[in-house]
């Protein structure tokens, strides 16, 4: 069942979840190349602070959102999205921060079926909220979207040493 996360007593529950022990090996190998590791306790720190601004203020941008896919009393797959207002198209947007099962890919049929619900959660708030566009970021070495040609990215940044570290999709909003 799909949770929304709205007590500080909920998120210091996932957290202890998430940013275990076991799960951190995984968490600093899903960051960007050139040996930059993601820190799994300053994304915590982080978000723990956006979420408490968030509960004091409500939906004000900017503003996090965090759903949780729980079931006997354990987040099996979760995500959080910021509420912003992008500044260069002047339209309120609603971003990915994270979505992911904790400590894995989702690679059973169960948990890509878990992770969609939640996107279409995301999505179906952003839609009610007013956003007009949602953006969602990717590993380009996990969404390649020229794998027919096998070749990467290669353009003049990747040339003199830039790393392409997301690829971003967005959606127009209804």
């Amino acid at each position: 069942m799909i949770k929304e996360v709205k007590s500080i007593n909920h998120f210091d529950k996932l957290a202890r979840e998430w940013n275990c022990p076991e799960n951190k090996i995984f968490w600093t190998h899903q960051s960007c190349r050139q040996g930059r590791r993601f820190d799994p306790d300053s994304i915590e720190k982080n978000l723990k602070s956006l979420f408490i601004s968030t509960l004091q203020t409500g939906e004000i941008l900017p503003f996090i959102k965090l759903w949780s896919f729980e079931e006997n009393g354990r987040s099996l797959a979760g995500c959080v999205f910021s509420g912003n207002k992008n500044f260069m198209m002047n339209e309120k947007i609603f971003e990915e921060i994270l979505w992911q099962v904790p400590g894995k890919y989702a690679s059973t049929i169960k948990h890509k079926k878990i992770m969609i619900e939640l996107l279409k959660t995301a999505e179906n708030y952003a839609r009610r909220s007013g956003f007009k566009v949602m953006s969602i970021s990717r590993d380009p070495q996990l969404h390649n979207f020229t794998k027919e040609k096998n070749s990467g990215i290669k353009n003049y940044y990747t040339r003199n040493n830039y790393e392409p570290a997301a690829i971003q999709y967005f959606k127009t909003l209804n």
